[in-house]
């Protein structure tokens, strides 16, 4: 019996709670401010509940709209729509290049190596040097080469032929021995045309001392250099191909290497 009346003096207790001071819900419990809320809201018309929501709660509906944008977008980006990987990345360090030449090049590129069953892509991008008498922006490219370098973001150089050796001495490039010897197994007929573009490139690395490999293979005169019109504006500089130190697409930089010699 006692705990009965307990029970009763506690449901009591419990409504007066709910049913207070609805005037002055602040100090109780959140199910009762929320309660005055309700109330509030229902005696109010349609254009006063709007006015009334947006006058005190317009910042937690900003943040709410902006924290539901953010995770819609991670969301597409990780999971519905996630952007294309590049499995091969060309930096253009030789010169000034047009637009139309270097999407022309990223469209041959693609079409040789991409697998359009799978969601990959390849780039083809500008990494300039600057002007010599520049030294800011020459530090400002090496700092930009050096960082994507480190985060192995680049697979093939083009070069002029001092951005070849000064590469070679600074250990940007990798000795392409075993991608000729490679090319040269395979396909033998591309082999010998691309035969008189070895370059062999003396230097000198860390302390190591002198050393001498191929470093370059010059593509200025190859049949795809040639039929993209890429050295338009250049006046018949040399340019080389060089693939990247760390590259991990060494077998796109092969292909990439054998279509500029059988396009």
């Amino acid at each position: 019996m006692e705990n009965k009346d307990n029970l009763e003096v506690n449901e009591k207790l419990d409504d007066s709670i709910q049913l207070g001071d609805m005037d002055s819900p602040i100090g109780k419990p959140l199910k009762v401010q929320y309660r005055h809320e309700l109330k509030k809201l229902r005696e109010m018309s349609f254009g006063g509940k709007v006015k009334y929501i947006w006058e005190y709660y317009k910042l937690h509906l900003i943040g709410l709209i902006l924290f539901l944008s953010i995770l819609i977008s991670l969301l597409n980006v990780w999971f519905f729509n996630p952007p294309a990987q590049p499995i091969l990345t060309v930096a253009w360090s030789a010169g000034f290049i047009f637009d139309e030449n270097i999407a022309d090049l990223k469209n041959v590129l693609y079409e040789d190596i991409v697998d359009e069953t799978k969601n990959e892509t390849v780039e083809v991008m500008l990494l300039l040097p600057g002007a010599e008498e520049d030294p800011q922006m020459f530090m400002a490219y090496i700092t930009r080469l050096m960082a994507m370098v480190a985060a192995r973001q680049l697979d093939i150089f083009v070069l002029n032929p001092d951005q070849l050796l000064d590469h070679a001495n600074n250990g940007f490039i990798m000795p392409m021995e075993d991608i000729l010897a490679d090319i040269r197994t395979a396909y033998p007929a591309v082999y010998s045309r691309m035969e008189d573009a070895i370059t062999y490139i003396q230097y000198e690395f860390e302390d190591y001392g002198p050393q001498e490999h191929i470093m370059g293979i010059k593509i200025s005169d190859s049949p795809l250099f040639l039929e993209l019109d890429l050295n338009h504006g250049f006046m018949d500089r040399k340019m080389y191909f060089s693939a990247v130190i760390n590259t991990d697409n060494i077998e796109n930089v092969t292909r990439a290497l054998i279509l500029f010699f059988d396009p």
